[in-house]
């Protein structure tokens, strides 16, 4: 990347940055309030899945378009991990696709993104107080600027990831839910399913009944899938401080 093409993406990256979290909250969730509901008494998982295994699902409340929010109200994302993600988007005439290596300690974020026909990797670095942005090894052109006021959730850290959370399905109508369930994706998940407002397209949200993380989600323009996002195996040990350092390798 030669020095006027790096130039030109840190004069943008502020206004990207900036950008970002509008952009995706547009894309991923809704706007309309969300119900207060009442963990159903404990009995023996029930939904209307179609997975011959889910009488077995590991969580003793059922799940249903009604009861999901109040079921994933009760798990909860670790405080450090670390995770690869693969997101794919397409459109009329095209796709792509992002590699991303997510490490995650308390109110830190390092993400790595890779994407076919980038010359180098994209470094985001999200700390208590800044976003930091860089490109390969090489930090003497680096974007900082303040996190945004008041903002002291993962949610940012998620959007500037390019993949929504479990807390977007806590955001929803739920007159808006069209489905829910357990179901087996690599491991127990909760299923949410729903139409998006604006967009019209249908979300599918898998949230992990073992570690309270969204893992996977899908978007659909009619049959055509416009949004995967894959998650690999969470490793649940906290990284190490270095990784959240400015032009550290990771």
């Amino acid at each position: 990347m030669n020095n006027r093409r790096r130039i030109t993406v840190f004069a943008i990256i502020s206004a990207v940055l900036i950008a970002v979290s509008v952009l995706l909250a547009l894309v991923f969730t809704n706007n309309g309030g969300t119900a207060e509901l009442i963990l159903p008494d404990t009995q023996q998982p029930s939904s209307g899945s179609d997975d011959p295994g889910a009488e077995n699902a590991p969580l003793s409340a059922e799940v249903t378009p009604r009861t999901v929010q109040a079921v994933i109200r009760t798990l909860s994302r670790p405080d450090s991990y670390s995770r690869s993600v693969v997101v794919e988007s397409s459109w009329e005439g095209g796709s792509a696709q992002y590699r991303i290596n997510s490490r995650v300690k308390g109110g830190k974020v390092r993400l790595s993104v890779e994407s076919d026909g980038w010359d180098e990797v994209k470094n985001i670095l999200l700390t208590e107080d800044e976003i930091t942005v860089w490109y390969g090894s090489d930090t003497s052109l680096r974007y900082t600027a303040p996190r945004p006021y008041g903002d002291s959730g993962p949610g940012l850290g998620d959007e500037l990831g390019m993949i929504p959370t479990y807390e977007d399905v806590l955001e929803l109508d739920p007159d808006r839910i069209n489905d829910a369930a357990y179901v087996q994706r690599d491991g127990w998940k909760i299923m949410v399913a729903t139409t998006d407002e604006i967009t019209g397209y249908d979300r599918y949200y898998y949230v992990s009944v073992d570690t309270g993380l969204l893992e996977a989600a899908e978007a659909f323009d009619g049959e055509r899938r416009v949004y995967l996002m894959q998650a690999g195996a969470a490793e649940l040990n906290a990284p190490d401080d270095s990784l959240f350092i400015a032009g550290e390798e990771g």
